[in-house]
């Protein structure tokens, strides 16, 4: 699996993002790392394949990421692990100020919450807010009754 290592993006792919986007989210899109911006691509392109995808659907698969920053390899594959071992333990290690590692932990830890304040101020949808702040809760009831939400939350964790 060498999908994150995959960076470049082709003509036909950054001709769609650019159509379905705004300026504002565009410039958020863009400001992404190159292998989040490859996952999203691959996100809006499940979600389309899934059938009739609405703008806001398609937009927050293209920027449910934004708010990641750039973590080293190290810090995403330590969140993960962490994460799947104790959710908690995050809560403690991620730390807004301090050590860069710890700050990639309150990034990632953090970052449905904070990319949806970003797209709020970039005046996306509040559909696309919604689907962004939400992204990661793949159990409860949102998860269960909102079936884009579903829809994202299943293709996020495909790519």
């Amino acid at each position: 699996m060498l999908r994150g290592f995959r960076t470049t993006i082709p003509g036909d792919d950054a001709a769609d993002v650019q159509a379905l986007l705004t300026g504002a989210e565009l410039a958020l899109f863009l400001r992404m790392h190159a292998r989040d911006r490859v996952h999203a691509i691959c996100v809006m392109r499940r979600l389309e394949h899934e059938g009739a995808a609405s703008r806001d659907l398609l937009a927050a698969g293209l920027l449910h990421d934004i708010a990641k920053g750039n973590p080293r390899l190290w810090e995403r594959s330590f969140f993960a692990i962490v994460e799947s071992l104790s959710p908690r333990a995050l809560d403690r290690i991620a730390a807004r100020d301090g050590m860069r590692w710890r700050r990639a932990m309150w990034a990632l830890l953090h970052h449905p919450a904070v990319g949806a304040a970003l797209l709020s101020e970039a005046g996306s949808t509040g559909r696309v807010v919604e689907l962004v702040a939400h992204h990661t809760e793949r159990t409860g009831p949102r998860a269960r009754s909102d079936s884009e939400l579903a829809s994202l939350i299943t293709a996020d964790g495909a790519c």
